[in-house]
Formats: structure tokens, C-alpha cells, sequence
């Protein structure tokens, strides 16, 4: 390369040649290493200008252009005047051109949104010489006829009409799922007197997402390179985001240039120095443990040991981030050394340090060592069943299938075996009269059957696989998923129903749950309560046997909502198990000690204090009145009976058709089957809202009391409305329909299946996400006692897949809430993620930024258009095809 293009020899030739016009590139202005008095214009293009060139430049008796203009245009076709203190743009274009900004879709964005820079004018070319594909995919026409180039550029437009250059929207990196624009990271790094120019570029792209490598150029010799390099990394730090930090930042000698003058990323070298950490001072390791971590921490993230201090924090100080986390949990699981062949990501959070880790391993593995470890992992294995009891263990469950589905049906064969299959009036109301009744035997008699016949010989223990005692187990947990639980939990009936199948309950105790697989094996006594879809699992599979335990809830204990007992588990009298808890199997909850967490354990998550509250008030009715009694049984009544009237109108109508047209004309009229049994649901709940609770109270009260009924009453109307028309939910006509319901739901919002909510009491978001199976603001059950709280979900708040998000929390704008977590108590302030049970904030969290707005928060209208006919069409096709479906004759 010559001497004069770049540096002080370019310096010197201008000097010596008395230039006073500059027309050049930024990248090679920067490495000129003292100011050139006699330059009067300053015209910059071929890339993006650093604010801190224009500062560096500029003044009262200089001129700064900056010029824009891809090859495709022919010249430069727009230009903004750089003044020192003001933000670069490349302003506006030029006479004889003009500008618009276009989505993927190339059509044009919302006013202040990012978009493509379109260039049109006389300068644009007329395609790419035998090129015809690229051609028509970069030179496009817009409305009006005139001929436009799809730049590549990503632009906005500032508040004073000026377009602000963003970087190329293809040549952007990814680092960890996120969008970085590489010159905002060399604009940070050129702040710094000594820096001359940067260029950043991305490495090992196949490692843990990647890591940035900075080269500089200095602009004056400096005494301690490596404290430069230091300061480099911590300005950097201060600056940016955490994905946007170099990992390395080496001093070179030049930058490789393109013939073009621009900056050849590719032509980099490989970083001569190490990764770049922070921390304080090197503390070395102190015992084995701690050298084993190190070494591992090390080699995950690609750092010599000796720059890996014990005190650095993961995240904060090394660089880390979720799936470096992931990844050195999983090298410290295969290793099983130091008792960490169990160990879980939310410990790295929890212990970010080696430090940290070292001494909760230590802790750990004291206490979980006991004689009996030698002995299971010593324990032998079960023998792998045969193919043939597999087999047989396979049919005997399609016969029960078989069996129950033939006796369930049965009635409807018969009246069409008596009518031989002919159409008439008669024999549709036969079939209407049938339908109570085969419903009645397949929901109430057969699943109470099967439970009592088979529930009973049901014993405690490990058992093999596909034996005798796993097939009973298996039938009597299809049974009651069958039963009519669903629709008796939280009444008084669901203890009746209970016992019928073999269960221990107290007349006092309260089940808000449905998730009962085994009833012989639970016990809840006098005045304790089991709060919404938690699990009292009476068996599960591990090690390869079945395992079947006893539950039991002492007196006056409480179990939260969405918490899993495993067989075996115990909660003690006057106990609490926290929400979205999991008690192990075997493990008990001693008598008046309050656990939480996943697995629980003793004051992991701080306590609720309307829980406190609620569990020290004075005793409730213990008994639910009998005419509450009595409007319970005519609800459960309703409730059973309203799939089959929301049936009616689209069975009238297509037996009308077949009555009065032909078989034809039936098919036909089964289109509009699907909208109409959509609509009889929904316009059914909206009636019997009236009889439910409309306007929530804030505040505790009395369980078995009227309002107790109707909030159980509102509870199954949202049930039955999410089974019978699922397909509504996740749907942009989910939003509408709880607005409808009574919520304060914000635009743009998203929400998949939402359960046991009190809707005037909730408050989401615009732009907020409720994935699938979340619960947000379920009411709170204890001691005889029910409490209504206000939950409120900001602005683009995310609650992850059956996540928990207990009433009375305050999620802030931009937070998250991770999948089957459950958030602090009180809530999450704005911006905060939050993972697990109890939750752990994580400090650094991974964005998959491949989208812009357009196609996430802000979609163009007609996108959201043929979204809501698509999902309309999604909601209705499942009734649509039940009428297909429907019997209608020969």
C-alpha cells in the first residue's frame, strides 16, 4: 500500500500539495494523526461517519459534507451538513432524487419506524447487466410509477426531516440472537483520544453465538497498551449493552482496506490477545474444587485460567450469559465430579461466582451425603419388560378403550339401528334424548365405576412396568380425567364425588383442583385447602418402575395453586406449600412451617402477607349452607347442560337442510355450523355471566358464602368456554372476547389459553404476552377465606408458558417471567426478567433480534387483516367438522 493514502503520510501530501478539498472516505480521515489547517470542505462518504470524526474535524472556519449514494444511483443522491454537537445524518436527497422507507414487504413504514432506504430519481440505473433475478428483486416501482433501489440501509427519520443512517440491514451481526450494528460499537471505541479509527468484527461465530473482536489504530504512541486496552473495554462496558462489549481489543498497526477505501472486516486478523474480563484483582483458586472450576469456566469460555479470577462474577465481570450458562452447567454435569452431576442452571444464578458455587457445592454435597447414597447407586436397575407384555399391556388398553367408548355409544346405536338409519322427526328427537344419556353414563357412571372397581385394589409401593398394577393405576387415571371433576372443583360436590372413588376428605376441606389421578391414595383433612390445578399425584414413573404413594394435606393446611405433590408427599398440619411448588416424593412438610419453590424447601420465596393474613383470621364457616348447597347443584346442572344447547341450533339447521332439501343440501348447511356453535357459546356464557359474580370485591372474604358461589360459578364459566371453544383462544379475537368479559386488556396484546382469572380485575398491557396455560391474578384460597386482588401486566410484559403470576403482582413494563416460574412477591420492576421457583433474576437474558417491529409489535394493517380472517377460519373449522361429523342418516 502507499504510504500517502493512509496516516501521517497522507497528512503530509495533503499538507505538502496545499490541499484545501477532501473528498474521501471516514475510515481513512481517521487515521490522519494531527489536524490540516488548510482544508476548508470536508466531503465524506462510502460508509457510516463517527460522531467523534465530526467533533474531531470540525469548527467554524471548516466545512463538513456527507454525502450518500450507492453505485446503483450513479452518484451521490443525498447530503447532510455535520456540525460538531449534533447528530450525524445523511440528510436529504438531492435535487433530482427522492427517498422512501419500505418494510420486508416493500411497503412503506409508520411514521419514526426504521425501514429500508428506497433511492429513486434520474440517477437510478436500470437493473444489473445479466442479472435479471437481482435485478427485479432490488429495483422495484412504486405506486405512482417511478422507479426505485432498494439500498440495503436501514434509515429513520429524525424529528428535523433528516434520514439517520442505522447500518446495512444485511450486513448486520447476530451476537447471541441479538442485532448488532458494528459501527455503533467502533463509534464507541473512537470516543477515546488515543483511537485514531476501529473496526469490529465477529468471530467464532459457532461458539456460544459468537464473540466481537476490536482492532484499533492509535493516534498517538501510548506507555501501557494493555491498560488502554483495559479502558477500551470498560468504556465499552459502561456504553453498551452487554452483547455489544468486545470480547477482545487488539492495537494494529494499520487497517486493511478494500479498494473501494472501506474497512475489509474479512482481511482482520485472528486477536492476538487474550479475551478481555473485568473483576478487580486476580484472587486464585484456594482448594480443588475451586481449580476444578476454574479450569472448567476457563474452557466455556475460551479464557486462559490464570484470567479467570474465583471472585469475577459470570456475568457481570466474564462476559456471560444464558447459554453460557447452560453450556457450563452441562461440562460440570458430565464431569459428576464434586457432587454436581444434579447441579441446575438456576444455581449458576444463584452462586455466579466460583467462589460462590464452590461453597454452595460444599454445602450441598454435606447435606445430601448419608449411608443410604452408597445403596442406590449401588441398586440394580429393573429388568426391561418383554416384548410381549408390552403387547399385551397395549391391547388390553385398547379393549378398556374399546369397551368404554361402545357402551358410552350405545344408545345412539340402537335408535339408529331401530329407525334403520332413515332421517325422520322422530328419530331426531330420539337422538336429542339419547345424547343427556350417553353423556351421563360416559362422564358420571363409567369413570365412577372404574375408579371404585379398580381405585380399590390399587396398593402403595414400586411396581414394574406394564403389569397388572400399572394397567389398574392406568385406568383409573383416564377414568377421572374423564369424571366430572372438571366441573366439580371448588364446590362441595367435588368432596362427595371424591369419596364415591375411594378418597379421604374432610367435609370441610376445599379442593380447587381437578387433578386428582388416584383418588384412593389422597387423604385432606378437617379445614385444609388445595388451591387451583395443583396435581395430588398418586403415582408417577422413574427408574423404570412405577411408583404409587399416599397424599396427605394435614388439618388446616394450605397447598397453593399450581403445585405438584408426588407420591408419598405429606404437608402438615396448619403447613403451607407455596404456589408452583413441587414437594418430591416422600418428602413432608412439617406441621405450621411454610415451604415454597420447585422443589420446595423452608423460606426460599418471602411470604405473602394477605396469605399471612388470611391464615390468622378467625374461622370461617366450616359448611356451605344448604340453599348455597342447592344453587350449586342447579349450576353443575346448567354447566353439564350447556355443550349440548350450544349444539342445537347448528343440529336444527342441518337436520332442517336433510329434512327438507336432501343429504346435499345438509353437507352445505354444515358450513355454518362452526360460526353458529361459536357464537351459541359465547352468547350462552355472556347470559349466564349475569347469575356469576360480574364486579370482583377487593379484599378477604368469607369462602362459603354466596359470593363464593358465584366466583366458583365465574371460574367454570371461563372452564367451559376454553373447552368448548379453544380454537378462540391465541387468536387476536382473544383480546375482545375477555374486554367483553370485563378485562382491561391493551392493544396488540397476546394471549394464548388464560385460566381462573377475575377479568375486572386485570389489567395487561399494550403489546403484553400471555403464552400458553399462564395464570394471571387467580384468586387466593385459605383457612375458609377467598381474596380478590387487582394484577396488572405491563407494557410488552412476557408471562412464559404455564407460569403463575399470583393476584396482587405488578409486572413492569418489559419484564419477563419465564416458562412454569412464578414472579418475587409483590412482583417484577420494569425491564426485569425473572426465571423458575422461586424465581431468579436474570441479569443477562438472550433477545432473538431478527425481526423489526413490523412483523412483531407494529404488523402493517393489512397483515393484521388477513390475520384476523385466517384465525377466523381457525376458530370455526372445529365445529365445522363436528357437523360433518353428526350423524344425519344414510
Amino acid at each position: 500500500m502507499d504510504g500517502r493514502q493512509v496516516g501521517s503520510g497522507l497528512a503530509d501530501f495533503l499538507e505538502e500539495n496545499r490541499v484545501t478539498f477532501y473528498h474521501g472516505v471516514p475510515t481513512v480521515l481517521a487515521t490522519v494523526d494531527r489536524d490540516l489547517p488548510l482544508i476548508r470542505t470536508l466531503n465524506l462518504g462510502g460508509e457510516a461517519c463517527p460522531q467523534g470524526l465530526v467533533e474531531r474535524w470540525g469548527g467554524p472556519h471548516r466545512r463538513i459534507l456527507n454525502t450518500y449514494g450507492p453505485t446503483e444511483c450513479t452518484s451521490s443522491c443525498t447530503y447532510a451538513e455535520l456540525v460538531p454537537g449534533r447528530p450525524v445524518t445523511i440528510g436529504v436527497p438531492l435535487p433530482t432524487y427522492f427517498a422512501a422507507l419500505l418494510d420486508e414487504e416493500g411497503h412503506p413504514v409508520p411514521e419514526g419506524a426504521v425501514g429500508e432506504l428506497a433511492i429513486g430519481g434520474i440517477g437510478v440505473a436500470l437493473g444489473y447487466l445479466n442479472r435479471p433475478e437481482l435485478t427485479a428483486e432490488k429495483f422495484i416501482t412504486n405506486e405512482q410509477g417511478d422507479r426505485m433501489y432498494r439500498t440495503g440501509d436501514l434509515v429513520r427519520l429524525t424529528d428535523d426531516g433528516e434520514l439517520e443512517y442505522l447500518g446495512r440491514a444485511d450486513a448486520e451481526v447476530k451476537v447471541r440472537g441479538h442485532r448488532v450494528d458494528l459501527g455503533e460499537i467502533e463509534t464507541s471505541l473512537q470516543e477515546n483520544d488515543a483511537i485514531q479509527a476501529a473496526v469490529v468484527t465477529l468471530i467464532d461465530k459457532e461458539s456460544n453465538g459468537g464473540r466481537l473482536a476490536a482492532f484499533v489504530l492509535l493516534a498517538r504512541p501510548v506507555d501501557d497498551v494493555d491498560a488502554l486496552r483495559h479502558a477500551l473495554h470498560e468504556h465499552a462496558r459502561g456504553k453498551l449493552p452487554p452483547y455489544m462489549v468486545p470480547d477482545f481489543i487488539d492495537v494494529i498497526d494499520t487497517i486493511p482496506l478494500m479498494p473501494s477505501g472501506k474497512a475489509d472486516r474479512k482481511a482482520l486478523p485472528r486477536p492476538a490477545t487474550d479475551p478481555l474480563v473485568s473483576g478487580g484483582a486476580y484472587v486464585p483458586a484456594e482448594d480443588e474444587i475451586e481449580e476444578f472450576l476454574q479450569a472448567t469456566w476457563a474452557d466455556v469460555l475460551g479464557l486462559p485460567p490464570e484470567a479467570v479470577s474465583v471472585t469475577a462474577n459470570l456475568f457481570d465481570d466474564l462476559g456471560g450469559h444464558s447459554l453460557i450458562a447452560a453450556t457450563l452447567v452441562s461440562a460440570l454435569r458430565r464431569s459428576g465430579r464434586f457432587g454436581m452431576a444434579g447441579l441446575a442452571v438456576p444455581e449458576i444464578y444463584e452462586n455466579p461466582t466460583i467462589r460462590l458455587l464452590a461453597t454452595h457445592l460444599r454445602a450441598t454435597s454435606d447435606a445430601d451425603a448419608g449411608p443410604e447414597d452408597a445403596e442406590l447407586v449401588a441398586a440394580a436397575r429393573p429388568q426391561r419388560a418383554s416384548t410381549a407384555r408390552i403387547w399385551a399391556f397395549g391391547l388390553a388398553q385398547l379393549a378398556w378403550i374399546v369397551v368404554f367408548v361402545a357402551v358410552a355409544m350405545a344408545p345412539i346405536g340402537v335408535i339408529y339401528a331401530v329407525n334403520e338409519g332413515e332421517p325422520s322427526i322422530a328419530m331426531l328427537v330420539e337422538l336429542m334424548l339419547s345424547v343427556p344419556v350417553s353423556y351421563l353414563v360416559s362422564r358420571w357412571g363409567l369413570p365412577t365405576l372404574a375408579a371404585v372397581l379398580f381405585g380399590r385394589r390399587i396398593r402403595e409401593g414400586a411396581h414394574p412396568l406394564y403389569g397388572v398394577m400399572h394397567l389398574r393405576v392406568w385406568i383409573v387415571a383416564r377414568a377421572m380425567s374423564l369424571s366430572p371433576m372438571p366441573r366439580l372443583a371448588g364446590s362441595p360436590y367435588a368432596l362427595t364425588f371424591l369419596r364415591w372413588c375411594g378418597a379421604e376428605v374432610a367435609e370441610s376441606a376445599h379442593l380447587g383442583t381437578a387433578e386428582i389421578p388416584l383418588p384412593t391414595m389422597v387423604t385432606v383433612n378437617a379445614n385444609a385447602t388445595v388451591g387451583y390445578a395443583t396435581h395430588l399425584s398418586g403415582y408417577e414413573i422413574h427408574g423404570g418402575l412405577l411408583h404409587v404413594g399416599r397424599i396427605v394435606v394435614g388439618r388446616h393446611a394450605m397447598v397453593g395453586a399450581n403445585a405438584v405433590l408426588a407420591p408419598g408427599s405429606r404437608v402438615g398440619a396448619h403447613a403451607v406449600l407455596g404456589d408452583q411448588s413441587l414437594l418430591p416424593q416422600g418428602v413432608r412438610v412439617p406441621p405450621r412451617e411454610w415451604w415454597d419453590g420447585s422443589p420446595a424447601a423452608r423460606g426460599v420465596r418471602e411470604a405473602d402477607p394477605v396469605v399471612g393474613e388470611m391464615l390468622t383470621c378467625p374461622m370461617a364457616p366450616t359448611t356451605w349452607r344448604k340453599p348455597q348447597r342447592d344453587r350449586f347443584l342447579l349450576s353443575i346442572a346448567a354447566l353439564e347442560l350447556l355443550p349440548m344447547v350450544a349444539l342445537g341450533p347448528a343440529v336444527v339447521v342441518v337436520w332442517a337442510a336433510l329434512m327438507s332439501f336432501d343429504h346435499m343440501a345438509a353437507l352445505w348447511a354444515t358450513m355454518a355450523t362452526g360460526p353458529l356453535f361459536v357464537a351459541t357459546v359465547c352468547t350462552l356464557i355472556l347470559i349466564m355471566r349475569r347469575f356469576a359474580l360480574e364486579k370482583t370485591p377487593i379484599g378477604i372474604h368469607h369462602l362459603r358464602s354466596t359470593l363464593g358461589v358465584e366466583k366458583w360459578f365465574s371460574d367454570q364459566l371461563l372452564s367451559v368456554n376454553l373447552e368448548l371453544t379453544n380454537s378462540l383462544f391465541g387468536t387476536l379475537y382473544t383480546p375482545h372476547w375477555l374486554r367483553r368479559l370485563g378485562a382491561n386488556i391493551g392493544p396488540n396484546t397476546e394471549i394464548a389459553t388464560i385460566a381462573n382469572i377475575d377479568p375486572d380485575l386485570l389489567t395487561l398491557g399494550a403489546g403484553s404476552f400471555v403464552a400458553d396455560m399462564g395464570s394471571v391474578g387467580a384468586a387466593i384460597y385459605a383457612n375458609g377465606h377467598v381474596a380478590f386482588r387487582p394484577t396488572s401486566v405491563g407494557d410488552r410484559a412476557f408471562v412464559g408458558n404455564a407460569a403463575f403470576v399470583p393476584s396482587g403482582s405488578a409486572m413492569g413494563d418489559d419484564s419477563l417471567i419465564g416458562v412454569m416460574s412464578i414472579p418475587p412477591t409483590g412482583g417484577m420492576p420494569a425491564g426485569s426478567s425473572w426465571l423458575g421457583s422461586p424465581a431468579i433474576f436474570l441479569p443477562q437474558r438472550e433477545v432473538f433480534g431478527q425481526f423489526d417491529e413490523t412483523t412483531t409489535f407494529a404488523p402493517p394493517r393489512w397483515k393484521v387483516a388477513l390475520r384476523y380472517i385466517v384465525e377466523f377460519f381457525r376458530i370455526t373449522l372445529p365445529g365445522t367438522l363436528l357437523g360433518l361429523s353428526r350423524p344425519s342418516g344414510r
